[in-house]
């Protein structure tokens, strides 16, 4: 039975050779179709569909098919062909797709240009595959491909916007691919699992794609790998250029065989203006280059001379002057504009501005307004294992995310976040700051009418999300207006990452007029549970008010701290300690010299087990804000909170001044709040007679050479 079986697998075999055909493909009218699909649709396995020259606007789907689609190139070993037949995607979707286990398709002799990709099944991720998507349904035989003396140019797409792979495996030979354009690889993205061979004797050109992460060439989880190129845009291209990420049991190595360099690199700091030229050096701001992503290709740097690139002041964006977003953070090098109110990056058909990983310490991200008009943005940053990051000085405001977030920062080791402000952005999970894993500093940061709009029981339907390993320090931080959708989730969460104990402090905020259906305003919990004592939170001078949710303003778990705070909001509690008894861990809250509205009655315990200890000094009246249109949380001359605070502010680290920039210590003794009360005499400012001052003394005072003097205008605007 063994031998007839074996003899008749010959047979089908020697069959379907003798069955298969070449089909015939002329837009012209004089062949079989006038279309791409059409021949593919009316072929089977083995068969060759012909393609003669003229540009075919399609998106053509193998079907399954295992067979070779190619130009006349096929045939004549002609390289005109190539040119002259396109395959122009339309930018509706991937030019070409593979996707149900084909075996053995060949894709040859073409030019395959304007793909935007397909839209990924989890649409978090976005479009992949702007030029050719390889991919294989979970479960299947593994979809195997050859891409022959092809050209693969300006597509589009979130990942691989040359070519896209999946959990599939491909054979590359003598093609270019150039001027792609995406977030993660822009000329080639290949991840889990995946196998990419490259021809080491016909080698393929892979110069001058951009993207955040691997602008060349992006590779994770793909074991061992041998990439063999002619050319490529720098001649030694790890990380920027070429990026290997691996993990687990796909863990591998690269190994880059490189003959040619596109272009070569500048150390040097480089300047961009809107009025600039890529043809310029760009080493001085007379001689500017155009593009801010040029720039980056160009800029070369190291550890001990860190390098910047300079932006002056305008509207950059891919509209107006061509730019091509998102800029990729590179190790060493800093990316600065003119100021926050007058050098603005415009995403207007990026799924993001500024998208890094895996770079190295010295990265400053400065005086720059960060926007959107794009209506599928995936995030305006994205910063995920990195080191040292500082961004200082942005406004990022009017943004809309559809599936994602604002900004996120996974796996980072440190990060600075001074003088941000998010500002009117809506997005369906983190509508402002997600910070995971590394420690994070927080320092005079705006968070304004910011919402998230995710379904009620979404993962990370948030407006500020912190989880942190070590320290994290939140002060002089401003949290009004803002709102979420979820009832699982509070709009402002902080937590520890497991199997760590780290320690958050949140000093001289104000969390005003937030709104949320879930049971807190501001939820701060351990991740894990087998560790009672795994989140340390201290929250001092802070003022909580007019906030809204479903039963109190914070929910604690924990070991938690909290000192001279104002809590004064329209939720039925302003504390409360959950009830994590199934996981044997409770909470203990410490409270002393706080106004808490309804006083212990104001505290919800929901275990016996909860500790909390009220301490010396609490009150419980009316704070008499100042109030007024704006709304101004600081305090009047009658209010309880002046002089209410503890006696000894000895570890509480907090900043040297309020949240208005005065003194944080007036009249000898702190406040109870946010605000501290400067003694000006008034109890609301009267507008109407702007040249009002209130003189404040002068520091140091005796003094020789210099000395400070601030004073206050009726509108509470300081001036220095």
């Amino acid at each position: 039975m063994k031998k007839i079986y074996v003899i008749i697998l010959v047979l089908i075999a020697f069959m379907n050779v003798l069955q298969s055909a070449t089909l015939i493909v002329d837009i012209n009218g004089s062949g079989e179709y006038t279309k791409i699909q059409e021949g593919i649709d009316s072929s089977q396995h083995g068969d060759t569909v012909l393609v003669y020259p003229g540009t075919y606007v399609e998106n053509i789907d193998f079907n399954g098919k295992s067979i070779v689609i190619a130009s006349l190139e096929l045939v004549t070993g002609d390289a005109s062909y190539v040119d002259s037949t396109i395959i122009d995607g339309g930018k509706q979707s991937s030019c070409i797709r593979l996707h149900n286990s084909e075996q053995d398709a060949v894709i040859q002799g073409f030019s395959i240009t304007n793909g935007i990709g397909y839209e990924h099944i989890h649409h978090a991720v976005g479009r992949v595959g702007g030029g050719i998507a390889i991919d294989t349904p979970y479960g299947d035989l593994q979809t195997n491909c050859t891409i022959r003396n092809c050209k693969i140019f300006k597509n589009r797409a979130t990942s691989g916007a040359g070519i896209y792979c999946h959990k599939s495996k491909y054979f590359i030979s003598g093609t270019n691919i150039t001027n792609n354009y995406s977030s993660v690889g822009g000329g080639i993205s290949t991840s889990d699992q995946s196998t990419i061979t490259f021809d080491s004797i016909n080698r393929c050109n892979i110069y001058n794609n951009y993207s955040g992460i691997g602008s060349d060439i992006y590779l994770y989880n793909t074991g061992d790998i041998e990439v063999f190129i002619d050319t490529c845009t720098v001649i030694v291209p790890w990380g920027y250029f070429i990026e290997y990420s691996d993990e687990g049991a796909y863990a591998g190595n690269l190994t880059l065989d490189i003959l040619n360099a596109w272009m070569e690199e500048i150390n040097h700091d480089l300047y961009v203006s809107q009025d600039g030229n890529d043809n310029n050096i760009g080493l001085t701001q007379d001689d500017p280059l155009k593009t801010i992503s040029w720039a980056l290709h160009k800029i070369k740097s190291d550890s001990l001379n860190p390098k910047t690139v300079f932006i002056e002041e305008g509207i950059y964006s891919n509209e107006l002057n061509d730019q091509i977003f998102p800029l990729g953070l590179k190790s060493y090098i800093s990316v600065i504009g003119n100021s926050k109110e007058n050098t603005i990056l415009i995403a207007d058909s990026s799924y993001s501005l500024i998208l890094g990983a895996y770079f190295k310490g010295e990265i400053k991200v400065r005086e720059l307004s960060l926007e959107s008009s794009f209506d599928d943005i995936f995030s305006i940053i994205s910063a995920c294992d990195g080191e040292n990051l500082s961004f200082m000085d942005l406004l990022i405001k009017d943004n809309y995310s559809p599936n994602n977030h604002i900004t996120i920062f996974n796996s980072n080791n440190s990060i600075e976040y001074k003088r941000i402000t998010y500002l009117n952005n809506s997005a369906e999970k983190v509508s402002g700051l997600n910070h995971e894993k590394g420690n994070a500093y927080v320092n005079n940061c705006h968070f304004e009418n910011n919402h998230s709009f995710g379904p009620a029981q979404s993962y990370l339907n948030v407006v500020f999300r912190i989880c942190t390993y070590d320290t994290t320090s939140i002060e002089n931080s401003i949290f009004i207006n803002n709102s979420n959708m979820s009832y699982e989730e509070a709009p402002f969460c902080f937590s520890g990452k497991q199997f760590y104990s780290p320690e958050v402090d949140i000093q001289n905020c104000l969390f005003g007029n937030n709104e949320t259906p879930c049971m807190a305003v501001l939820t701060a919990e351990p991740a894990d549970p087998t560790v009672p004592d795994s989140l340390f939170v201290q929250i001092a001078n802070c003022t909580f008010a007019d906030n809204k949710s479903n039963i109190s303003t914070l929910h604690l778990m924990g070991e938690i701290d909290i000192t001279n705070t104002i809590f004064y909001d329209s939720t039925d509690y302003e504390i409360c300690l959950g009830d994590w008894s199934y996981h044997n861990m409770y909470a203990t809250v410490n409270i002393k010299n706080c106004d808490i509205k309804n006083g212990q009655n104001g505290i919800l315990n929901m275990h016996p087990n909860n500790t909390v200890n009220w301490l010396h000094g609490n009150i419980d009246e009316d704070p008499l804000f100042v109030g007024g249109n704006p709304f101004s949380y600081e305090l009047t001359k009658y209010s309880p909170c002046i002089d209410a605070g503890t006696p000894d502010t000895t570890g509480l680290h907090l900043p040297a001044t309020d949240l208005a920039g005065n003194s944080r210590i007036y009249n000898g003794r702190i406040d109870i709040g946010a605000y501290e009360y400067q003694g000006y005499g008034i109890d609301e400012p009267d507008t109407s007679f702007i040249h009002n001052l209130y003189l404040f003394q002068n520091t140091p005072n005796p003094f020789t050479n210099e000395t400070e003097i601030l004073f206050i205008t009726a509108d509470y605007e300081r001036v220095e």
